[in-house]
């Protein structure tokens, strides 16, 4: 049995995706904040939506190219960004796991999984 060369440039291609992606809802989402006038304590709820929307898109686009194995490339994508994103939390407030962790990996590992999902299952035609 022939192994399966692991090519680099399409999950660049897709880690480059989610973080702009997150990146684009953390500033709208801090734009609509500060206009708003919404109080600041909901902020990590709406980092955590950011997130969780940023891996849903790297997820798809990634599974979307491969097409295969779509529920193995979210969990994947989702493992990372949930190590990456907790290690962060961590590293700047010096404080232990919470149930806010908990949160964090529910949202972020579903919200990737179901993008792994999509991708594969996602039709090729375009109708616009």
């Amino acid at each position: 049995m022939e192994k399966e060369k692991i090519k680099i440039l399409p999950i660049i291609i897709s880690v480059l995706l989610q973080m702009a992606v997150t990146l684009i809802l953390v500033a709208g989402f801090a734009l609509i904040i500060n206009l708003a006038d919404i109080d600041y304590k909901y902020a990590p709820v709406f980092g955590s939506v950011a997130v969780g929307l940023g891996s849903l898109a790297g997820a798809m686009h990634h599974s979307a190219k491969k097409k295969s194995k779509g529920y193995l490339i979210g969990l994947a994508f989702g493992g990372a960004t949930f190590l990456i994103v907790t290690l962060i939390g961590l590293i700047l407030n010096g404080g232990g796991l919470t149930s806010n962790t908990l949160f964090h990996f529910v949202i972020i590992m579903l919200s990737s999984l179901s993008g792994g999902i999509i991708g594969v299952n996602k039709s090729g035609k375009k109708y616009i």
